[in-house]
């Protein structure tokens, strides 16, 4: 008969709390990490940007260097080197590629690492 009332409901105090602890971890994890992706976000933007515009395409690689970086200033950009930057001639054109790491903080002596790759095909 009073079975009903010995029996638990909800979640336990303990569970709440690692729930709370979760999700202040994962907060944490996308505060940190969520600049560099909008940072890849503006490089991949801006290196899209500069193929439309022909008369920079066509003065090579330095012309489109010199644009994407200006951009990426314009833009506040600045966790990107410009060294970071390759140029290789294909069959295709003049291909740009952006390769390059983020090492973000997470907590004490825990860091997170993002790499981030994207190519662009120039034709001038």
């Amino acid at each position: 008969m009073g079975r009903g009332v010995h029996q638990q409901r909800g979640a336990s105090l303990i569970l709440i709390m690692l729930i709370v602890a979760l999700i202040i971890f994962f907060g944490t994890l996308a505060f940190n990490m969520l600049p560099a992706y909008l940072d890849f976000m503006q490089v991949r933007s801006s290196m899209a940007a500069v193929k439309s515009k022909e008369d920079v395409v066509a003065g090579g690689p330095r012309s489109i260097m010199n644009a994407i970086m200006a951009q990426l200033d314009i833009n506040s950009v600045r966790s990107v080197p410009s060294d970071s930057f390759k140029f290789e001639r294909t069959r295709e054109g003049l291909v740009l590629t952006a390769n390059y790491d983020v090492q973000k903080p997470i907590i004490m002596n825990v860091d997170v690492v993002m790499h981030f790759v994207h190519s662009e095909t120039y034709n001038p």
